[in-house]
């Protein structure tokens, strides 16, 4: 089952869609306003030895994903909205990727918080990721680049 993110309204949703939208349109500076100044991706289990990427890694490794001839397509299996947290049940679809196509199902926790300058800004994507599919696309970037 699928559910469509238009459908969904909220300050919080609001934002995310902005940030999937410059994802979308390849747009990093875009992205990067969305984010507050101590972002950080925390990606779930340890069983994958990730550490926590600050928002300049991230941005960066973003980024070159995105100059890439490949194309990310999200698909979402179901949206929990609450005060200061939204929850997102995900599948992310990565295609051209050396002529595979690759799909990362997992569980998104976003936490949202307001900024410096008082707008609401994403703080945190906790990602819960299943071990027998994860996407790792920092390690992708790097082959990519080479």
């Amino acid at each position: 089952m699928t559910v469509d993110l238009e459908s969904y309204a909220s300050p919080q949703i609001d934002l995310f869609k902005e940030a999937y939208r410059a994802v979308l349109t390849r747009d990093v500076s875009l992205l990067a306003k969305t984010l507050h100044k101590d972002f950080r991706h925390v990606i779930h289990p340890r069983s994958l030895s990730k550490l926590p990427i600050n928002r300049d890694v991230w941005l960066a490794t973003v980024g070159e994903g995105l100059s890439t001839p490949i194309q990310l397509d999200l698909t979402f299996h179901s949206i929990v909205d609450a005060p200061g947290k939204t929850v997102l049940h995900v599948a992310v679809d990565l295609k051209g990727f050396f002529g595979q196509d690759l799909t990362d199902e997992s569980v998104w926790i976003i936490g949202f918080t307001p900024g410096e300058d008082g707008s609401l800004k994403i703080k945190e994507i906790e990602q819960f990721a299943d071990t027998t599919n994860y996407i790792d696309l920092t390690s992708l970037v790097g082959k990519l680049s080479k």
